[in-house]
C-alpha cells in the first residue's frame, strides 16, 4: 500500500472528525481515493481540478507507474466498501524536476477516461487567486488516512481544519535538520495536535476566499509523528498553476 513518505519520527493522524454526509458536498466533491494495484486499499488522497483532471503527490508513484495500475474512486465516501465510482486513468504526468531528497514539486497529474459530469456532491476545486500566500488562513483537509502510526486507512473520510503559517515560522518550527526543505514553492501549515496521517499524502489542502469559495492552496507532502507537534509541509499550488495550465494544454 502507498503511504506517505514521510521522514523521521512521526505518529497520530490528525484528531480528525468524520465528513457527514449532509455536508459531503462542502469539503468532499473535490476528493478522489487512489488505490493501487489490486490491494483493495486506499493508498493515497488525489482531488479534482477538472472534468479529466486529478492532482496528487508524486513521492506516491514511481516514475514509469503504468496508469492501468491505479483505480481513482470518485465521489466515494466509505471504504469498506467502497461506495464511489471507479476511474482508471490514461495519463501519468509526472513533474520532470521533482526532488526526491526534498519532495521539491511533489505533484502528479492523472488524466481520467471521460469527462466527469458534475453534481451536488461532485465538482472541481477552484485554483487559488494568483500572488495569495494564504498565510494565517484556516485551512481544511480531507482523506483516508490512518488514525495512529502503522494504523490502516479510516473507514470513512475524515476532515481536519489547520492554519497555514509562514515559512519563515516553518523553517523554526521544522528544526535544523529539515528547515532546507521549506522552500518558496512549498506551503506549510499545523493544527493544534491535529495534522495529516500516512495515506493523506496528495490530499487537498483547501482555504476559502472572501466569498467563502473553497481553492486549492495546497497538495499534503510530507510532515511528522508525533501528529500535530510539527508543521506539515505541502506543494504550494500557486507556485505550480503554469505547469498545472501546461500539463492540460498539451496532453
Amino acid at each position: 500500500m502507498l503511504v506517505r513518505r514521510d521522514r523521521g519520527e512521526r505518529s497520530e493522524l490528525w484528531e480528525g472528525h468524520s465528513q457527514d454526509r449532509v455536508n459531503f458536498h462542502g469539503l468532499s466533491s473535490f476528493q478522489v481515493s487512489i488505490e493501487s494495484g489490486d490491494s483493495g486499499f486506499h493508498g493515497c488522497n488525489g482531488f479534482i481540478i477538472d472534468s479529466q483532471w486529478v492532482v496528487s503527490a508524486q513521492h506516491c508513484y514511481g516514475v514509469g507507474t503504468d496508469p492501468a495500475d491505479l483505480t481513482i474512486w470518485v465521489q466515494n465516501f466509505y471504504q469498506y466498501p467502497q461506495d464511489g465510482t471507479p476511474h482508471t486513468p490514461t495519463t501519468i504526468v509526472f513533474h520532470p524536476d521533482y526532488d526526491n531528497e526534498s519532495y521539491e514539486h511533489d505533484i502528479v497529474m492523472m488524466k481520467l477516461p471521460t469527462p466527469l459530469v458534475w453534481n451536488d456532491d461532485l465538482r472541481p476545486i477552484c485554483m487559488p487567486e494568483a500572488g495569495n500566500l494564504y498565510e494565517g488562513a484556516d485551512a481544511w483537509l480531507a482523506g483516508w488516512g490512518n488514525e495512529y502510526q502503522g494504523g490502516p486507512p479510516t473507514a470513512d473520510l475524515q476532515h481536519v481544519q489547520l492554519t497555514i503559517i509562514t515559512n519563515d515560522d516553518c523553517k523554526i518550527q521544522v528544526g535544523p535538520n529539515d528547515e532546507w526543505m521549506v522552500l518558496p514553492n512549498t506551503l506549510c501549515h499545523r493544527g493544534d495536535g491535529k495534522d495529516a496521517g500516512d495515506g493523506d499524502s496528495g490530499g487537498l489542502i483547501m482555504v476559502k476566499d472572501s466569498n467563502n469559495t473553497f481553492r486549492a492552496a495546497g497538495i499534503q507532502s510530507w510532515g511528522y509523528w508525533p501528529a500535530g507537534e510539527r508543521p506539515s509541509v505541502c506543494t504550494r499550488i500557486t507556485s505550480h498553476i503554469d505547469y498545472i495550465n501546461q500539463v492540460r494544454q498539451n496532453n
